[in-house]
């Protein structure tokens, strides 16, 4: 081709060239806008595909309004950090005059209803969850729906359109402020210093595990193992979704219970009686990609806001007495496999939230946010990079699909600013052999300076894991008399063993079976497993126990302090490991194997009272039918003597000092979840989960506040 100055496509090329030039000529002498620089050359490199250049020029003109520096390192989402500019009254009247003559149609105004698009005014909003999903939903349209795409629409009055809906609904929040009940007791705001204040739960639940210690312990005496006879329902709450059974932990502030849903639903109810005070809604993708069904454990409480994970692997704010939307932000792409099923952990000023996906070949995290405005403050990665300590434990170039999610709540000591959290198996699930070493981080916990993010210290309880045993069970932090005066790191493992640790020292000091095993001669004088030989799946199958459940799983343990005892949820079961050759596709599963129930074997499910520092049996409660494939709910622990539990649909308690069953109920429904307690007008109350009911107890022959409400 004879190419020409005339010829007007190299003309524009040469000119846009040479502009491009003289923009990062004009930055590389302004240490001002040095990260603009940079992100260009990120661009170059190919990050921000969601970004087009026509986009990110005027973006980045340091004469506007946005500010994009966190993008500048490459680790952040755009999606939390492009946000529209302040604007103008006249601005957002132009963008009101632009929605009206183009969008109204059928998403509707602020005081009318949308006419068959979605709802931008009211409510939750499904794609348009930031200002930068917004700008491009309305710029690009979303396929195979009625949302066009609008390319005609200039960059400027683009986002004057996103500030009138963002500015329609600050308004539509003060008014919905404005209707706050005020007839409820919602509580103070839940401040740092009170969630650090004691290893136990008092007066209300305050987060998933009662406290950051994560012992379900209660330190309300009123029910007793003399009065436990009295306990009757007050009220149950029927909640409107169709899963079989919630997984969800309540938690309470003041006279209100928050309550969430699986897809990261989340509702406020009235203790008296369980009428509902406000409900938030947010419906995930239809595409996202679930390994275990769709489930939410629940939120954390910090100030006037409470944190929830969303299945689509989003972390949203509410603001507690309404229900509205502080703040989102994304965690991670939902499309690579990702979600979140756990609760938050809220810290000083942090919310700390780990991953699900690792049995997509998703690499693990453990993530903190700025509890203010959702901005990433840190993120530990559970399968290091080249250049990582402990990359040197995955072979070639496995640890890019290493999986270690890290899917369930974590515990917390203040006083030590160390968090513990647990990292589930490598990927893929059962061809360990393919990924040989120990697979560093997968099955161990981490232990990491909550400010930085910093690993202190691990242990990894499976090396090179291929029976599908996360260690995503609840750490329990144990100090004082019960723990011989030492700091104490419990854990009843999936694998089948039992572990004390060292908290001070980071060392691991005796480990013992709490179920039956078949994988392991015993644990050396490190913790680390003498494997048996021929236990890793095969094409053909392969017996162990504990099976691919685990001899526990998340089922939240209990410790009591006075007894020294740890009480764990407890499954007997073996399973047939299998091997199979297949490829890594993203979003799709990436177990490479299965698991599948010993033919001809009984299981059943326990209640083992193990002695915290020696792990020695002292009493075990069996349910009084076995089922097979039954998994054990959570269990709660109470100063009463108490051990609150269930089976199937029957809630029971137990005397926590011999494991006699002292009460029971037919719930009607799946109990999947463990309980909790509060004080509520001066007396205890008891709440369980069972299917898709919340029920709540109190004694007979207390004053009560209301009826039954369904």
């Amino acid at each position: 081709m004879n190419l020409r100055w005339s010829n007007r496509r190299v003309r524009w090329a040469v000119l846009a060239c040479a502009a491009l030039l003289a923009f990062l000529g004009a930055i590389a002498v302004m240490p001002s806008l040095a990260w603009r620089a940079q992100i260009v050359r990120n661009k170059l490199r190919g990050y921000y595909p969601m970004i087009a250049w026509k986009e990110l020029v005027p973006l980045l003109n340091p004469r506007g309004s946005f500010w994009l520096e966190p993008m500048s390192d490459g680790g952040r989402s755009p999606y939390a950090v492009i946000r529209r500019p302040n604007l103008s009254a006249a601005q957002v009247e132009s963008g009101r005059r632009l929605f009206v003559a183009g969008c109204a149609t059928c998403h509707g105004t602020p005081g009318g209803e949308a006419r068959g698009g979605p709802d931008l005014f009211h409510g939750a909003l499904r794609r348009a969850t930031s200002d930068w999903a917004m700008f491009r939903t309305i710029r690009y349209g979303v396929p195979e729906t009625a949302m066009a795409p609008h390319p005609e629409i200039a960059f400027a009055d683009l986002w004057n359109v996103v500030g009138y809906i963002r500015a329609s609904r600050k308004a539509e929040e003060t008014a919905r402020q404005a209707q706050v009940d005020l007839s409820v007791n919602w509580g103070p705001p839940v401040t740092y210093a009170e969630l650090a204040a004691s290893p136990y739960a008092g007066a209300e639940w305050l987060t998933f595990s009662g406290s950051y210690a994560g012992l379900r312990h209660s330190s309300l005496d009123e029910i007793t193992t003399a009065n436990i006879g009295r306990l009757e329902p007050l009220w149950m709450r029927q909640l409107p979704m169709p899963e079989r059974a919630l997984k969800t932990t309540p938690l309470v502030r003041g006279d209100v219970m928050y309550v969430t849903e699986p897809g990261g639903a989340v509702r406020a109810l009235d203790l008296a009686n369980g009428r509902e005070l406000w409900a938030f809604t947010r419906a995930p993708p239809e595409d996202i990609r679930l390994c275990c069904g769709r489930v939410n454990r629940g939120v954390a409480l910090l100030g006037d806001e409470l944190y929830v994970g969303t299945l689509d692997a989003h972390l949203i704010a509410l603001d507690r007495r309404t229900g509205l939307v502080r703040w989102e932000t994304v965690v991670a792409d939902y499309r690579a496999g990702y979600s979140i099923t756990g609760a938050p952990l809220a810290l000083d000023g942090r919310i700390v939230t780990g991953v699900a996906g690792g049995d997509f070949g998703a690499r693990g995290f453990i993530a903190a946010f700025d509890a203010r405005d959702g901005r990433r403050l840190w993120q530990f990665n559970t399968v290091p990079a080249p250049g990582e300590s402990g990359h040197e434990s995955w072979s070639g170039e496995t640890w890019k699909l290493g999986g270690s999610a890290t899917w369930h709540t974590g515990s917390y000591d203040p006083a030590r600013h160390e968090l513990y959290w647990g990292v589930g198996n490598a990927a893929p699930v059962y061809r360990s052999g393919a990924r040989g070493g120990d697979n560093l981080y997968s099955n161990s916990v981490v232990v990491l300076d909550s400010d930085r993010g910093l690993r202190r210290w691990h242990f990894q309880f499976s090396p090179n894991d291929g029976h599908d045993w996360d260690s995503t069970q609840t750490p329990l932090l144990l100090d004082g008399t019960a723990a011989g005066g030492r700091s104490l790191l419990l854990w009843a493992n999936r694998n089948g063993f039992y572990y004390v640790f060292d908290r001070a020292a980071g060392r691991f000091e005796r480990g013992s079976a709490f179920a039956k095993q078949t994988w392991a001669d015993h644990l050396d004088a490190a913790g680390r497993p003498v494997k048996r030989p021929n236990v890793e799946p095969s094409p053909t199958g392969v017996p162990v126990y504990p099976s691919g459940v685990g001899a526990t799983n998340w089922w939240s343990p209990s410790v009591d302090p006075k007894l020294g005892l740890v009480y764990v949820p407890t499954l007997e079961k073996g399973g047939m490991f299998f091997e199979i050759d297949d490829d890594y596709h993203e979003g799709h599963m990436y177990a490479s194997g299965n698991a599948e129930s010993l033919p001809d074997s009984r299981c059943y499910t326990a209640i083992r009272a193990l002695d915290a520092t020696t792990g020695a049996l002292r009493w075990e409660y069996r349910p009084d039918d076995p089922e097979e494939g039954t998994n054990p709910p959570g269990i709660l622990t109470t100063d009463g003597g108490l051990l609150l539990s269930g089976d199937r649909d029957e809630l029971f308690a137990l005397d926590s000092r011999t494991g006699h069953k002292l009460w029971s109920f037919s719930a009607g429904g799946t109990v999947a979840a463990g309980p909790i307690t509060y004080r509520y007008q001066g007396h205890q109350q008891v709440t369980f989960v069972a299917g898709t009911t919340l029920l709540t107890f109190r004694l007979r022959d207390v004053d009560r506040p209301a009826a039954v409400s369904r």
